[in-house]
């Protein structure tokens, strides 16, 4: 289950609506819900199902997915471990793989904004930034 299952049951001549979700004690809970919170956590579900099927499309995903993965608990370690990747290695970037790293992890852009900013193709931005990804990749863990 994933953090949240909501359901409808019809009781009687009248439509029901439920939250399940699982507490910190692994204990499964149902609670009954109003429709109009129903409604607003179902769009908003459906929003982010939609947004993740778009970052899928378009090859959108957070620098820690890209620079691989660590074993890092502590999520300020992490951070300064994805930063020391890519300050210590820039310098084997072009230019050009600079600004758009600079622009799709820090300043948090898609690759189609980059392409529109930059006039020319997305597969070209995508095409950079993951050689630029790969150039890091490669630095740190040689």
């Amino acid at each position: 289950m994933k953090d949240y299952q909501l359901s409808e049951k019809i009781i009687g001549n009248t439509t029901h609506y439920y939250a399940t979700f699982i507490s910190p004690e692994n204990e499964e809970i149902t609670e009954e819900i109003d429709k109009s919170v129903y409604d607003i956590i179902d769009e908003s579900q459906k929003s982010m199902s939609s947004q993740a099927r778009t970052d899928r499309r378009y090859g959108v995903c957070s620098f820690d997915e890209s620079i691989g993965e660590q074993e890092i608990d502590n999520e300020e370690e992490m951070t300064e471990f994805l930063l020391s990747a890519v300050y210590e290695n820039i310098d084997e970037l072009s230019d050009v793989q600079k600004r758009r790293i600079n622009s799709y992890f820090f300043k948090g852009m898609t690759y189609k904004e980059i392409a529109e900013a930059e006039h020319i193709c997305f597969s070209t931005i995508r095409e950079s930034i993951q050689s630029a990804v790969l150039i890091i990749k490669a630095k740190k863990y040689l």
